[in-house]
This record gives C-alpha cells, sequence and structure tokens, in this order.
C-alpha cells in the first residue's frame, strides 16, 4: 500500500525483488514443513505400538521422579500422550531463551530502553530477521510433527485441511518474513524480546495441560500495550519501526478489541433480564445420616440447636431483615394446596381443596429474606449450547452479596435451575394456563405443586458430590488436577400465589470455555474419552465408597463439576426383593447402569495407568470385576450395541482434546467455544442420526457463530461453521 501511494522509502521499496532466493523463503519453509509433518504422520501409523510404549516409560519415569520420589518439580510431569509435546515445548523455551541472550550478545545491548533510535536498516538486524524467521518454522515444525507423533490426529494421515487448516498448528512465523523483507530496524528488538518472552508462558502451560485463560488474556493485552507503543513513539519521532510491524500490532489489537466488546455484549445480554427483584425462602442443607454436609463460614460461631427451632443471625443478615430456622432430619415440611374432585358430588362437576405436606429428607436451615436482600431473577430461562433434558436455567443476580454470605459463593452471577419435565416419568411441566380444560389445568396444577422432592434431592446429592470432591483433593500426590464441585441450594419464591416456584440454584460458571460433559450415567465407549481429572473422580467415588456407589455424568467447565447423577450397586431390577431407593436420590440407574459405566472407565487405558500407582488393589479387583461381567454373553452384547450406538462421542470427546484446546485464546477474546463445540455437534448428529441411540441428550442447540469469530476465520481462511480446535498461539497468524 505504501508503494502503490507513493509513500515507501525508495531505499526500502527497491530491495523488494533485488534477491529471488530471500523471496523463494516461504516456498522453502513451508516445503520444509509439510514434509516433516508427513514423515511424522506415517511414521506415527506405522510405529504407533513403539511411540506409544516409549512414551508410556518416559511418563513413568517423570512420575517416579515428580510424585513417587518428589525430587523433581511436578510441572515436569507429562501424562502419556503429552510426552512428546511437551519436549517440544521446552524446546522453544531453550530457544527462546538463548534467542534473548543472542540478540543482546551479537548485536549489543541496547543503548535506550529499547533500542529504537531512528536510523536506515541495518545488515546484522536483517540477518537476524531471517534467523528469528528460520528458528519460528524449526518450532512450529517441530510442534507440528509432535502432534501427529503423539497420536492427536488418530490414524489419520496428514493433509492440508488436518492440519495446517488446524489454529492449533497454523504457522506463525510469516510475519517474520515481511519484517526481514522489508528492511528492519534497530526497533525490531522490542518485537523478537516480545515474541520470546510470550512463547515461555504458553509453552509452560502446554506442558501442563492448561486451558491458559489468564495467560492468554494476558498476552493479548502485551500486544495491544506493544501496538500502542509502537505507535506513539513512531509518531513522536522516539523510535522507527517498520511500518508493516506497526500495521501488524494494530491489527491483533483491533481484533482484542473488538473480541473482548462482543465478549462484555453477550454477557451484559444474558443478564440484563435478571431485574425482578424477589423475596422468597433459601434452604440450605446441613446434615443427612448418609452425606456430610461442610457447614457455611457464617455458622461458625453460631449455636446450631439440636431440635428444630429459630437461629440468630445477628451479624450475618445484609440487609437486617433475615429471619432463619433449623429443621432436624425428617422435620422440614413444605405445605401446596392441590384439588381433587369431589366425589360426593354425582355430577362429578364440584372441586375440593386439600393441604398436601411433603417430608424433606436431611437437615435444613431456613432462611426467610426479603426484597431488601438484593436478589434478581429473571422472568425468562437462559437459552444455553447445551439445554439440559430436564431443567432450565433462570438468570439470577446477587446485587447486595446476600448469597455469597450465606453460601461461601465468589460472584453475583448464578444459574437458577428449574425442572421442565419430572425426573421420575419424564413428563412435560406445562404452563396450567395454556390447557385447554378446567381438569387438564387442575391435574397440571397439581404435577407442578408435587414437584419438591427432587429440587432438594438434586441439592442433597451435589453435596454428596462434594464431599467426594474434598477427599479426592485430599490425595497426596495424585498427577490430576484439584476439583471444585458446586454446591447448591433451594430457593423457593411467589409465597403469595397459589403455585410457589421452587429452583435449585448454584453459581455461574463464568470461565471462558464451554460448558462441557466429560463423562455419561450410561456407557461411554473408553477410547473416546480424553481427559483423566473427571473420570478419575467418578472412580474415586466407587473405590470410597466401597463399590457401593459411582458418580457419573460429571460436566461443567474445566475441573469445576455441577449437576453429577448417582448409581448405587443395589439390585433395582428384582421386582421381589428390590431394596428402598435412598431418600437423598430421586433416579438411580442401579446395579446394571453402574457395571456399564465401569465398563466405560475401564476401557480408558491412560485412567487405568494412573489409577493402578495410586489404588493398585482396588484397580485389579476393578479389572477382575469387569472381565466376569463381559464374559457374560447378554452383558457382552449390550455393551457392543452401546458402542456402536455411541460413535458420537468420537467427535465430541475430540472436541474436548486438551491438546488440541491448549490456551483456547487465542481465541478467549473473540472466539464464542460454547458455539463451536455447538458447530462440532450439530455436524456429528447430520452423520449419526439414525444410528444415534439416544445414550446423550443434545437439547435444543441454538448458539450461533459471532461476528469476531467469523471476521478472524474470515481472515484465517476458515469457514465459519468449521470445527476450530483453539491454540494459545495460532491467532496471531491471523
Amino acid at each position: 500500500l505504501e508503494h502503490t501511494y507513493g509513500t515507501a522509502d525508495p531505499e526500502v521499496s527497491g530491495h523488494l525483488g533485488e534477491d529471488l532466493g530471500w523471496s523463494l523463503l516461504p516456498m522453502v519453509a513451508v516445503l520444509f514443513h509439510y514434509m516433516m509433518v508427513m514423515a511424522a504422520s506415517d511414521l506415527s501409523r506405522t510405529h504407533r505400538t513403539a511411540i506409544d510404549d516409549w512414551c508410556q516409560r518416559v511418563s513413568d519415569f517423570l512420575d517416579r521422579k515428580c510424585y513417587q520420589e518428589m525430587s523433581w518439580w511436578p510441572w515436569l510431569y507429562a501424562k502419556q500422550e503429552r510426552v512428546l509435546l511437551s519436549i517440544a515445548s521446552i524446546f522453544k523455551i531453550i530457544v527462546a531463551i538463548v534467542q534473548i541472550c543472542l540478540a543482546a550478545a551479537l548485536l549489543g545491548a541496547p543503548q535506550d530502553l529499547v533500542k529504537c533510535q531512528p536510523g536506515p536498516p541495518s545488515a546484522e538486524w536483517k540477518a537476524y530477521a531471517w534467523t528469528m524467521y528460520g528458528v519460528l518454522c524449526g518450532q512450529d515444525t517441530l510442534y507440528h510433527s509432535a502432534m501427529y507423533l503423539s497420536g492427536n490426529f488418530g490414524s489419520k494421515r496428514a493433509s492440508i485441511n488436518r492440519s495446517f487448516a488446524e489454529p492449533a498448528l497454523q504457522p506463525t512465523y510469516w510475519e517474520w518474513y515481511f519484517i526481514a523483507q522489508y528492511g528492519p530496524t534497530q526497533a525490531i528488538w522490542l518485537a523478537i524480546t516480545v515474541e520470546c518472552l510470550r512463547s515461555i508462558p504458553v509453552s509452560l502451560a502446554r506442558m501442563r495441560d492448561k486451558q491458559e485463560v489468564y495467560i492468554s488474556s494476558a498476552l493479548w493485552i502485551v500486544d495491544v500495550v506493544n501496538g500502542l507503543f509502537m505507535l506513539v513513539t513512531q509518531l513522536t519521532g522516539h523510535c522507527s519501526f517498520p511500518h508493516n510491524l506497526i500495521y501488524r500490532q494494530l491489527s491483533l489489537g483491533l481484533i482484542w478489541f473488538v473480541g473482548v466488546t462482543e465478549r462484555r455484549y453477550r454477557k451484559w445480554k444474558m443478564w440484563r433480564g435478571a431485574n425482578q427483584v424477589i423475596e422468597g425462602r433459601l434452604y440450605f442443607p446441613v446434615g443427612h445420616d448418609e452425606i456430610d454436609c461442610a457447614h457455611r463460614k457464617w455458622m461458625e460461631g453460631k449455636r446450631i440447636p439440636e431440635e428444630s427451632g429459630p437461629v440468630d443471625l445477628s451479624g450475618v443478615c445484609i440487609c437486617g431483615k433475615c429471619k432463619a430456622w433449623f429443621f432436624k432430619e425428617g422435620e422440614c415440611e413444605i405445605e401446596r394446596e392441590e384439588s381433587r374432585l369431589d366425589f360426593n358430588d354425582p355430577m362429578m362437576q364440584t372441586w375440593e381443596t386439600f393441604k398436601r405436606k411433603t417430608v424433606l429428607p436431611g437437615a435444613w436451615i431456613r432462611i426467610d429474606v426479603t426484597k431488601k436482600a438484593g436478589i434478581k431473577v429473571s422472568q425468562k430461562p437462559l437459552g444455553t449450547a447445551l439445554e439440559g433434558q430436564f431443567r432450565v436455567i433462570y438468570p439470577l443476580v446477587d446485587s447486595r452479596g446476600c448469597l455469597r454470605k450465606f453460601g461461601d459463593y465468589n460472584g453475583r452471577l448464578f444459574a437458577a435451575k428449574r425442572y421442565k419435565k419430572d425426573p421420575e416419568g419424564g413428563v412435560d411441566l406445562e404452563d396450567p394456563e395454556g390447557m385447554t380444560s378446567q381438569a387438564e389445568r387442575r391435574a397440571m396444577t397439581n404435577r407442578h405443586m408435587r414437584m419438591i422432592k427432587p429440587y432438594f434431592q438434586d441439592c442433597l446429592m451435589s453435596e454428596k458430590a462434594a464431599e467426594f470432591g474434598r477427599q479426592f483433593n485430599e490425595i497426596d500426590n495424585l498427577s490430576v488436577r484439584k476439583v471444585q464441585i458446586m454446591r447448591g441450594f433451594i430457593l423457593e419464591v411467589d409465597l403469595d400465589k397459589q403455585m410457589p416456584k421452587l429452583f435449585l440454584v448454584e453459581r455461574f460458571l463464568e470461565d471462558d470455555v464451554p460448558f462441557q460433559k466429560f463423562n455419561n450415567n450410561d456407557y461411554v465407549p473408553g477410547q473416546y474419552s480424553r481427559l483423566n481429572t473427571p473420570n478419575m473422580l467418578s472412580l474415586f467415588s466407587y473405590f470410597r465408597s466401597d463399590g457401593t456407589l459411582l458418580m457419573c455424568d460429571v460436566q461443567g467447565k474445566n475441573t469445576k463439576f455441577t449437576d453429577m447423577q448417582f448409581h448405587s450397586s443395589d439390585n433395582l431390577d428384582d421386582e421381589d426383593n428390590a431394596p428402598e431407593m435412598r431418600d437423598w436420590m430421586h433416579s438411580d440407574g442401579g446395579f446394571i447402569m453402574m457395571k456399564r459405566v465401569l465398563v466405560g472407565l475401564y476401557k480408558q487405558d491412560a485412567l487405568q495407568a494412573l489409577a493402578r500407582k495410586v489404588w493398585p488393589e482396588q484397580t485389579a479387583m476393578l479389572q477382575d470385576e469387569v472381565e466376569s461381567w463381559l464374559s457374560q454373553p447378554q452383558f457382552s452384547k449390550e455393551i457392543k450395541a452401546l458402542e456402536k450406538q455411541a460413535r458420537i462421542y468420537s467427535v465430541y470427546f475430540q472436541a474436548l482434546n486438551p491438546v488440541m484446546q491448549t490456551g483456547s485464546i487465542k481465541g478467549g477474546a473473540f472466539i464464542d467455544k460454547e458455539a463451536e463445540l455447538q458447530n462440532a455437534m450439530e455436524e456429528s448428529l447430520q452423520g449419526h442420526s439414525k444410528s444415534f441411540g439416544g445414550t446423550m441428550d443434545m437439547g435444543s442447540m441454538r448458539r450461533r457463530s459471532t461476528f469476531a469469530a467469523k471476521f478472524i476465520n474470515l481472515f484465517k481462511g476458515h469457514p465459519t461453521n468449521k470445527v476450530t480446535p483453539n491454540d494459545a498461539d495460532s491467532s496471531r497468524t491471523g
């Protein structure tokens, strides 16, 4: 553009075509890059077993050093599938440090802050720019090859649309070709330093299997500040930067600004509907015979009566109007008014009302709050990427910190969940006002009135899951991440109306990653699963409960999990001798469903390798049990049928691949990750709609690609509806 409009420096523009060899460097780089990737792809397919064995030996060695002997730093540990990627990341860190040192040693220490004093292009700086281009090309080629060698593309052979087109693998060295070609000045020292410094935390995050939301956001801010600094110093005459370098930084800043603005707009649009201030009752579980309900912080120092009675809230209630009651186990009741036909009327035209009391399991504390507490809820449900099969979510805002105080929560945004189907019968809970006949309206109203206990049972199940989560985090030297289980409470509103409402309320997960389902409450083929932490937690619940309970259907964001379900070892299919279901569970698949989930966990090789190190005896017993189950012809036949129906998981869990998602942020500012996962599910459903057997509810899928995602994909050459696993370095190539 500068050359066209006559604003380019003649001395610089005259160098553009004088050396054909330098101009052909991009072609040489791409050929080298692609040839190496093709070789790695072929090697991966022909020597898969040998590569996996070697990586497993390295992983076992690191596990012994980092977690058993504790002689090395834990962050050096790498799982089997990440060994080669960790080696490539360590290489990038070493090269980045060497590059910074060489720049100072060979070209001299900067004479001013960034050595950007105006001056003509230097042959030394140009040579170093070409060196930087070659180094980045080698790094990208090494990491790309490691992706294939480690089996992250399965058995697929390398191809353009499965390699260079992936954001996680797009080359990042193109910009340095243009910087070198356009005659760099001394100011390139700043660009080299920033590039090398940013590659260090990104590489460390790759080694640690992190989706580095904070790291990537910080690096975007570095890019913006760097661009503004170059622009200001260029305009004031303090520095002389290659103009293409300034254009690149400003473009990155613009994309980042648009993405942040759009993300904040989406958040505002999502929560602006939570504007109705409510008063009602909060129910917090404080005890159960089978559940350790951890007390909240505000209860410390408060005397909880042994018998049901009032609780002193002095110094705790924010609005000063709260009242609290304690109900011992078995004494918490909720009364509702229902109606029925008066059978004394021979014409059967008269309806009579009566009171029905529902006794709730467990011990509870009920807190009555007024509108001064500042709790606001939306009248319309929130549209989510994967809407639940039985529940919808209403946005709830804690504007004055009442819920944060009573529930030990962080943040002010909450998800208020309400049933749209009866969890026991699967019947839709429709609006009674929409019914045509009086009988239908009264029958549906009664159904709503009786939907009480499932809410409290869900809350108790979250407490049981949180109990397992606390015990899981206490395990020493466990080579998976700590977990956080969302604890909930019950909100009761519209007490002055004919049909009061109940909500199960949990903290809203604001992490900039999609809400994901990590395992299921039915069989999931082991080879499709990618993440060890949630599956390790499920396996732990089985071992911890001595085989009586299995926590499954783990879902959430990162390692923050919610809405888990439980299967027991009870033989519930025995109609004559079936035991009574536990009172804190409203659904239980029993021993048959438990076996299906355990078989899926057993078939995950990486998970079993970790479990054998932590629980060797229990894992060996599980192996014997699973093999005995699979030896039963009928059960084995069921598993094979389920495996065929669950092919959709191969697409779904591939979208959860932490290797391909590493740092989803290049990403983070401008890509709607729930929309990305949504696109993956829609594409897979189109191909498997006939064979899919319903083992996983997709719900209504209404997410749309965002403008910023389409904008950046346009410049990347991506179709806007393509599944794009993200990477912490990829978006800069746009």
